[in-house]
């Protein structure tokens, strides 16, 4: 009876060991190199079964050490089928490229031999193809990342067969690359993709298709802000609010063990993208009153990064934000006869900062020196700007001339 429990946990750690593999808990390296420990282990156990039925010697016993090193140096090599596995992914890796370039080169060539529906159909089924052969790879080959490799070609191939749908205006002249419809039709391509990506990046567990998922979304939001009729600060505006929509997105499916896959890439993500926002917004603005409210948005959401990640630093941005925001305000506006009781109102909400934030950090001391070096600045720049009024006055007259060069 012993032996026959024995190969029936051999059995059961077998299949589970499977199961782990198949549904790409585990990688395929990692299920030879368990799978093969586990048989060594066995081997082992059963060579010292034998050894205490025989009574044999203390001197067979240390003999058999130099054996387990040996195991453990095997354990290092890769199997064939794991080298022929990393060659096949290295030359998809290039093929990507390859294929990437040859793909957008058919999306926007013009073809004599073919209908316009010709070209846009062939460049569609190329991104079937390759979900095809992403399927026998997995379910007949069994090599997953061969599978993985045809599905990330899939996908890249589905925003270029977006792309010739609006070159060859299949969708009518108003949804073009030249009609009035073009920028809802860059919305309609990337928000058609997200659901595909997520669901992809569920099935496989993959993190590169969270993050497409996040630029499908991010696209589709800017091609939708283009195509409404406000200036430019209003763009970022709106940029802003879906960077808070998706800290709420965060906030919501963190709650949700069975989103976990995509709750560890949505932060990252968010992080990339509002820095990538925040450099244009830096460079391209046009009303300054307004940029300057973005700019104090911004600030508010980098605050909001020291809550979600815990990193302490996001503070420094938050400060130097809040600062730029509420003088471009202040210089630009009506509150320019109240400049420096909004500097002091500023160095009082630093102080009060500590009460709002926690997590075992002394942000009391943090803020108390932030708000100095603030104040600081505010009290030099103030009497700067007093001293150099009163001087034009006493001497120029013209008095106009170097106070709007000191503004």
């Amino acid at each position: 009876m012993d032996s026959v429990t024995k190969e029936q946990r051999k059995q059961i750690f077998r299949e589970e060991l499977y199961l782990l593999k198949k549904e790409q808990h585990i990688s395929y390296a990692i299920y030879d190199k368990v799978y093969e420990a586990y048989e060594k282990f066995n081997y082992i156990s059963i060579h010292k079964e034998t050894l205490k039925e025989k009574e044999t010697t203390p001197v067979n016993i240390v003999n058999a050490k130099p054996e387990k090193k040996k195991v453990v140096r095997e354990n290092k090599k890769k199997t064939p089928e794991q080298l022929r596995e990393r060659n096949i992914t290295w030359l998809l890796n290039l093929g990507v490229i390859l294929l990437l370039i040859g793909g957008l080169y058919v999306a926007t060539s013009n073809w004599e031999t073919m209908s316009s529906w010709m070209k846009a159909s062939s460049i569609g089924l190329v991104a079937c193809l390759f979900y095809g052969m992403a399927y026998i790879s997995k379910r007949i080959l069994h090599i997953n990342q061969t599978a993985f490799a045809f599905t990330v070609l899939g996908s890249l191939f589905l925003p270029i067969f977006l792309l010739s749908l609006g070159w060859f205006q299949l969708l009518g002249s108003y949804f073009s690359f030249t009609g009035e419809g073009r920028y809802f039709l860059g919305m309609l391509s990337g928000y058609i993709l997200v659901p595909i990506y997520l669901l992809l990046a569920k099935k496989i567990s993959s993190r590169l298709f969270v993050w497409f998922a996040g630029v499908a979304t991010t696209i589709g939001t800017a091609f939708f802000l283009t195509a409404l009729p406000i200036q430019r600060d209003g763009f970022y505006f709106g940029m802003i609010l879906y960077h808070v929509g998706l800290l709420h997105v965060h906030f919501y499916m963190k709650k949700k063990p069975s989103f976990t896959w995509f709750t560890k890439e949505v932060l990252p993500f968010f992080q990339a993208s509002l820095v990538l926002t925040t450099a244009f917004m830096l460079f391209l603005f046009d009303n300054p009153v307004f940029y300057g409210m973005n700019i104090i948005f911004t600030a508010v959401l980098y605050l909001s990064m020291v809550f979600v990640t815990g990193h302490k630093n996001y503070h420094f941005v938050f400060t130097l934000f809040l600062v730029y925001g509420v003088c471009l305000l202040v210089e630009n506006s009506i509150l320019l006869t109240v400049g420096p009781i909004m500097y002091a109102l500023v160095g009082s909400f630093l102080l009060g900062m500590p009460l709002f934030l926690r997590g075992g950090v002394d942000w009391k001391k943090i803020f108390s020196l932030t708000s100095a070096v603030v104040s600081l600045i505010a009290f030099v720049y103030i009497s700067a700007k007093a001293f150099l009024v009163n001087f034009s006055r006493s001497h120029n007259g013209d008095d106009d001339f170097l106070f709007d060069s000191c503004r």
